[in-house]
């Protein structure tokens, strides 16, 4: 894609605000009786604030001096071959800061009480909590323009516009997720000594959610999902778009143990089942997308120069006030009208949660064990510990588009290597709409397996040292990545194209070493002298090869949603499918050398185990990482007298950063971690040499053959690079002087 440079009014803050408060009161009524009470407050803003402010639209500017032609793409005007390609600037709010805010307020209490007797610490509890939300999230608000040359900027004449809002008020906030609920947790804990050296404690807890409001309710979802449709391979029904978090439960028993079984030697550990709370923002999606609380439009100049317009209208009027005389600081009043009155597609974008949905929830075991060693010649106080944890989902989120249902037709229900394809529930087979019905439900896919060594030894003149290791082995079916419905769908990896694909998680890293050493001595009198050095080393993080949808739009080959446009990453999610060499019936090539270029990729870069075979979600891991942070400090006299003292200190963050610059760099396939190293389309027929055949143009036809070619719409095959993550791969030095007295 086109070179990109944003300024400063396209930028903004992250951050959040927090203000809370608590009032406690407690009483003990006898030597064993007791009650604790306690009211709380609490006032949540997340803010994503445009650096310079709102009250203006976002403005992308092809930087070429005349329009090359193209309405909507900035093209290549004046610059040989081999010298760049033409740049676009944005400037303004950016189109998902324009409306973008998530307060939460929340009250309650919890009253406690608890008896001490006979060895038995036992505690009732209930506790309350009230919660209101507001997070509205509403992309091109104020308007999204493109501008096709730095002429038509000056002109203030644009070549696009896209623009959303609220109907019928046109008050972005209209938009917004405005829900509440209660939660209401029930619960009783004991602690038992059963001896000086054990003790167990065991008990429950149950939370229970309250909520009144619904989603506005979409009667053309309604329609469409009146009957039984597939959801992740399961034929059931699906009701409305108007469910909520109401009535739903969990029940949360556990156990735990301490147990030191000589003096030297403590083991703890305990299990249960465990809840994360309320998926908040992601309830949230299904109160904000209803396809029918909001409308957009984009309009098009329909050749650069002329007032013809495509897109939303062809009216000449609307087309003008949209494109013409643009100030970015307000909408015309013609365009208004038109997005107010145009008909709300029956087909737009709607987010539900699932009727049956469970409050998500996982078994969880812990076991940790600590020694104190006596090495002899090495000296005594030398602390060895292990920990393992396993953890099993019970329900976790999941994300798929029910709008794209399987293909029922047996000739063309499958991939060559055997994955169900899909269509347009509304459109049909041929359809090329590419909005979804994205759908919140569970999985019960997922588990962790985490061990832990570690030690730590300390003397008495000063020196410390300690290390440990980690070993993960995580696997989940749900990465939830983001804060949005469609992210979370496309954000993962595909084997079958509508539900992403169980396997090695985001989140693990295989293999962790942490290690320090450290010396702290006064030197000099009792002025102490600190130098310490702490490092880490870890596997690279893990990441998928997959192929690339072809072309845009809904999917020909899968008939989900493809990828929108060449730099739009949805449509690298499909799991490669590794040939078993040149020869494999099931793919034929763009062209001979493009073939033998993948196929010697495919053997240096370990996919060659998995030839014949999808290779797996995240088999594959970046490079390691290692890097080493310094810390020195030194207690200085005052002259003041008393224990008034100077602490003068450096630290350096990343300190191997400072020895060599190209040490203790992050290096990293990018979010999503899908790293495509083809594109792919479906032959109607089998058996067809290099670069012949007939493309299937959507899921209504046979899909006998895959062709793999290039990325990019080249001709020869592009290795794929990871990238530096530079705010992570830089050092950083703070300075400074302590005052203490």
């Amino acid at each position: 894609g086109s070179p990109g440079l944003g300024l400063s009014s396209n930028a903004y803050t992250q951050g959040n605000r927090l203000h809370t408060g608590v009032a406690q009161l407690n009483s003990e009524w006898s030597d064993e009786f007791s009650t604790e009470v306690r009211g709380f407050y609490k006032d949540y803003v997340r803010l994503q604030e445009p650096l310079l402010g709102r009250g203006f639209a976002q403005f992308r500017v092809c930087t070429n001096a005349v329009s090359g032609g193209s309405a909507t793409g900035c093209e290549n005007v004046g610059i040989p071959a081999g010298q760049g390609t033409a740049a676009v600037v944005s400037l303004g709010p950016d189109n998902s800061r324009q409306t973008n805010a998530l307060n939460s307020q929340t009250f309650g209490g919890l009253i406690q009480a608890r008896l001490q007797r006979n060895d038995h610490d036992l505690r009732v509890f209930f506790e309350y909590a009230n919660v209101d939300i507001f997070n509205a999230f509403l992309q091109n608000s104020a308007g999204n323009y493109y501008f096709d040359s730095l002429a038509d900027f000056q002109n203030r004449r644009a070549s696009q516009i896209t623009y959303a809002n609220a109907i019928p008020s046109l008050d972005p906030d209209d938009s917004a997720a405005k829900f509440g609920y209660e939660s209401y947790t029930f619960g009783i804990m004991d602690n038992w000594r059963i001896t000086d050296n054990f003790d167990i404690n065991y008990g429950a807890r149950y939370d229970l959610y309250g909520m009144s409001e619904r989603p506005a309710r979409n009667a053309a979802y309604a329609t469409r999902f009146g009957g039984l449709v597939t959801v992740n391979g399961q034929l059931r029904p699906i009701g409305d778009n108007t469910a909520n978090i109401s009535g739903r439960g969990l029940f949360q028993p556990r156990f735990g143990f301490n147990w030191k079984p000589a003096d030297r030697l403590s083991v703890r550990g305990g299990g249960g089942i465990f809840g994360g709370g309320t998926p908040d923002v992601y309830i949230s999606n299904s109160f904000s997308n209803t396809g029918v609380l909001t409308n957009s439009i984009s309009i098009n100049r329909a050749a650069v120069g002329s007032d013809t317009f495509s897109g939303a209208t062809t009216n000449v009027a609307v087309g003008s006030a949209a494109l013409n005389g643009v100030t970015g600081t307000e909408i015309p009043g013609a365009v208004n009208d038109f997005l107010r009155n145009a008909t709300v597609a029956s087909n737009s974008n709607v987010n539900a949660l699932d009727p049956d949905f469970e409050v998500p929830s996982q078994w969880r075991a812990t076991l940790s064990v600590d020694y104190d060693a006596d090495l002899g010649p090495l000296g005594d106080g030398w602390r060895f510990g292990a920990d393992a944890l396993f953890s099993s989902v019970r329900n976790q989120v999941f994300f798929t588009d029910v709008r794209s249902q399987p293909v029922t037709v047996a000739a063309n229900a499958r991939t060559p290597d055997g994955r169900q394809r899909y269509f347009d529930l509304i459109g049909g087979p041929t359809s090329t709409n590419t909005n979804t019905d994205i759908f919140l439900t569970n999985t019960k896919r997922g588990r962790a397996y985490i061990g832990i060594l570690r030690f730590e030894k300390e003397w008495d003149f000063g020196l410390n040292i300690n290390g440990s290791y980690t070993y993960q082995d995580v696997k989940d079916q749900a990465p939830a990545t983001s804060s949005t419905a469609g992210s979370n769908y496309t954000n993962g990896a595909f084997v079958d194209a509508n539900n992403v694909a169980y396997g090695i998680s985001n989140d693990e890293v295989k293999h962790f070493f942490k290690y320090g050493v450290s010396f702290n001595k006064a030197l000099f009198g009792d002025y102490k002298t600190n130098i310490g050095l702490f490092g880490e080393t870890r596997i690279g993080h893990p990441f998928s090869y997959t192929f690339q949808d072809f072309g845009s739009g809904r999917s020909a080959l899968f008939g989900t949603i493809g990828r929108s446009s060449a730099t739009n990453t949805s449509g690298n999610r499909y799991l490669l499918y590794v040939p078993t060499g040149l020869n494999d019936p099931l793919v034929s090539y763009s062209n001979d050398a493009f073939a033998q270029a993948f196929n010697t990729f495919v053997d240096a870069s370990g996919l060659r185990k998995y030839r014949g075979r999808v290779a797996p979600r995240n088999a594959f891991n970046s490079k390691w990482f290692t890097r080493l942070d310094l810390s020195l400090s030194q207690e200085l006299p005052t002259g003041l007298g008393g224990n008034s003292r100077f602490k003068v200190f450096a630290d350096i963050e990343n300190f191997t950063n400072l020895i060599n610059k190209r040490w203790g760099q992050v290096r990293e396939f990018v979010f999503p971690y899908n790293v495509a190293v083809a594109q792919a389309q479906c032959l109607t027929t089998a058996g067809n040499a290099n670069g012949v055949g007939t493309v299937a143009t959507n899921v209504s036809q046979t899909c006998a053959q895959y062709r793999f070619s290039p990325l990019g719409g080249t001709t020869s095959f592009t290795t794929p690079a990871d990238q530096v993550y530079v705010n992570q791969s830089l050092y950083s030095i703070r300075v400074g002087v302590r005052f203490s007295f």
